[in-house]
Order: structure tokens, then sequence, then C-alpha cells
């Protein structure tokens, strides 16, 4: 999530021209410069001071307004520097996140809210999605889809076995991760206001990033279902006069 907060802060810089490049990437680096300091103090101070209270009081809105408020903070200052009010709001999560007795009690108080804008969110990109779109677009789009997944899943295949996964779980971590995160509906808007993309190559992003979303959970629960399948049908059955009790001497069975 931070990463993605730094390309966003750093995505108005490929809407300037080529002698303001390099003036807008070193305000940019000063910005980002003088706001790790103030996150560095903020840490220092301890969050459980401001937050701790909130919690003893068995309030949970009033805690859910105290942890809205502390990341409006850091997201106002991080806007005011122009890196983005998004960075702001992934580090103020982190702050909290530090703190681990206040963490495990927000999540428990803050995910239905988080759940309630999740569901905002993923139906507002749906109403960009239109059929008659679909309908004009559905080689370019299937290609894309196709494309997009197979490129996503044969990467993170190769390297979930490089570094040492069996086929089996790197292909089924592998499909889970084939989708095009939801980041990219945030970072595909800002590019079109900034006009580094045009209007229909960010209605080809925002269709080809929704069907993957869609068609990804189909694949992984039809693998699922076949590994399931596959354990049943072949797991090997151990006949009780085939059982050999354990001893403190080591045996070899031939």
């Amino acid at each position: 999530d931070l990463l993605f907060g730094v390309l966003l802060a750093f995505l108005p810089v490929f809407s300037k021209a080529d002698t303001e490049i390099f003036t807008t990437m070193g305000h940019l680096i000063l910005s980002f410069m003088f706001f790790g300091v103030f996150s560095f103090l903020i840490a220092k101070i301890p969050i459980s001071w401001f937050l701790k209270p909130l919690k003893g009081s068995n309030n949970n809105e009033l805690f859910i307004l105290g942890s809205i408020s502390m990341c409006l903070l850091m997201s106002q200052v991080s806007l005011t520097l122009g890196i983005g009010a998004e960075i702001g709001c992934f580090v103020a999560g982190m702050l909290i996140h530090n703190c681990r007795s206040i963490f495990e009690f927000s999540i428990s108080v803050v995910e239905p809210v988080s759940d309630v804008f999740s569901c905002l969110f993923f139906a507002s990109i749906g109403l960009h999605v239109y059929p008659s779109f679909l309908v004009n677009e559905g080689s370019l789009l299937f290609i894309l889809t196709l494309g997009a997944i197979g490129f996503k899943f044969l990467s993170s295949s190769v390297t979930l076995m490089t570094f040492g996964h069996t086929s089996q779980r790197a292909v089924t971590m592998a499909i889970g991760m084939s989708q095009i995160s939801e980041f990219v509906f945030v970072l595909a808007s800002r590019a079109k206001d900034l006009e580094i993309i045009s209007r229909e190559v960010y209605y080809l992003l925002l269709t080809t990033a929704s069907l993957t979303l869609m068609v990804i959970p189909i694949f992984w629960s039809i693998l699922l279902r076949l590994n399931t399948n596959f354990i049943t049908t072949y797991k090997p059955t151990i006949n009780e006069s085939e059982c050999i009790p354990f001893t403190n001497n080591i045996e070899k069975v031939e």
C-alpha cells in the first residue's frame, strides 16, 4: 500500500514538460524527506497516549472517530506537502499497527466500517463498466484479460517455485495473485485526470481489472475442487496389518 502511495505521488511528474520534470522530482523528494521526519517524530510519541483513553472509554464510536482523526491529520500533512493524501493514510495505519494492543482492538471495531466502504468502492467501479463497451470491445478485452492473467500467473509461478515451493502450492498461490489489484482503479483515474492516458485507455484498464477480479475466484474455486478430488481419489489406504508400532529402535522396512 505504501509503494502504491509513492507511485501516486510521482505520477504527476509524467504529466510535466521535459524542463519541469527535474524540478517537480526534486520537490517531491524534499517533500518525502520532510514527511519522513514528521512521521518519525510522530512515531516517537506513543500512539497509546492518544488512543488508549478512547479504548478504555468503552465507546466504539469515539474510538473510530479518534482513529479517523489521526488518519485525516496525516493525510492533510501529506496533501499539503504535495505527495497526496493516500500516503498519509497508509502511514497512519502503520503507526496504529505498531501498537499491538491498539491495533488488535481497532481491527474488531474498524473492520465493519471498512467492509461498508469496500462495498461502496466496488459498486461505484461497476457503475463505470458500460455493457455497450463490453460488447463493442469484447475481443480486445478478452485478449487483455487473458494476457494479464497469463503473464501474472507465469511470473508468480516461476518466482514461487524458485523460492522452494512445490509446483502444486505455487500454482494455487499464483492463481490467487493473477488478478489485477483494485488499486489500478485509483491509479488509472489519477492518470486520466492528469491527461497521461486517454479516456478509452482508462475504460480498457478499468474493465480489464474488473474482469480479472470476477474471473480469478472462479478459477481458484475450480482448482481447489480439482485438488480436493485428486487427494480423495489417490489417498493411499493403509491396512491395520501394515501398521508398524513405534519403538525406540530404528527399524528398516523393506
